[in-house]
């Protein structure tokens, strides 16, 4: 059931890691793939890679975000699936955070996603089967050390999908969130867990094979809520872990 043939499929936030993973897995799939990012420059080569289409877009604009939906109904014809990939973050104590450090993840994990999710409304609805998916973070919910204005963007992710999920069932339009625990990336390896004691650290919290998602670990839900094997799930939360979010609410570290 999940066939994503000739779906048409927007995804925001680079071409490594979970972004590029789930382009490659969208593609394989039959969708024809939209990539939005900032800088065009390392998307030429995935776009290129995956027969897609590549386009510049700071999320935290409303305009550029509905350029990008227009340019990738225009290059396609429609829009079926809209994934929410983008995000930001840094480590450093709450009490550090500068009023400017707090907008600039807020801006862009939360205000993105609303910018990008209105401005796809229109083609989703006529796509008669629109998608919304949004990559949250277990921290959404449980919370984080050192990374509050992601953590409180995330959730503020989640209850966005939420309500957008009774908003637009209406118009036959699923909105779902998919929520990795910590993921083994090149980004997140630089910026988080630098430190090979603290990746091991980390890594060995989670029940499941101790070890650390990997972006392939996250395209599996994600494909199965843009397919139709998902028509009547919305406003949901599908958690990819390996139990960590669990450990951290029964185990003592």
């Amino acid at each position: 059931m999940i066939d994503l043939r000739d779906r048409v499929v927007l995804v925001t936030g680079g071409a490594g890691g979970i972004g590029r993973a789930l382009c490659e897995a969208l593609t394989l799939q039959g969708a024809r793939v939209a990539i939005a990012s900032r800088k065009l420059d390392k998307l030429q080569e995935l776009a290129a890679s995956i027969n897609g289409f590549a386009v510049q877009c700071d999320v935290r604009e409303l305009a550029q975000c509905q350029h990008a939906v227009d340019e990738t109904v225009q290059r396609f014809g429609r829009l079926d699936v809209l994934i929410n990939n983008h995000g930001a973050n840094f480590l450093a104590p709450a009490n550090a955070v500068s009023q400017n450090g707090w907008r600039a993840i807020l801006s862009v994990v939360l205000d993105g996603t609303f910018h990008m999710s209105r401005a796809a409304f229109e083609p989703l609805r006529a796509s008669g089967r629109g998608r919304v998916i949004s990559i949250a973070a277990t921290n959404a919910s449980s919370g984080s050390p050192l990374m509050a204005p992601s953590g409180a963007g995330k959730a503020g992710v989640l209850s966005l999908m939420q309500s957008l999920a009774v908003e637009w069932a209406p118009f036959n339009i699923t909105c779902n969130s998919v929520s990795p625990g910590p993921v083994d990336t090149e980004g997140a390896n630089r910026r988080l867990w630098a430190d090979q004691a603290d990746y091991d650290r980390v890594a060995q919290r989670v029940p499941l094979g101790k070890r650390m998602a990997t972006p392939k670990d996250v395209v599996g839900p994600v494909l199965f809520l843009a397919s139709d094997a998902a028509a009547f799930i919305t406003g949901a939360e599908i958690v990819v872990d390996g139990g960590e979010r669990l450990r951290q609410l029964w185990f003592e570290s």
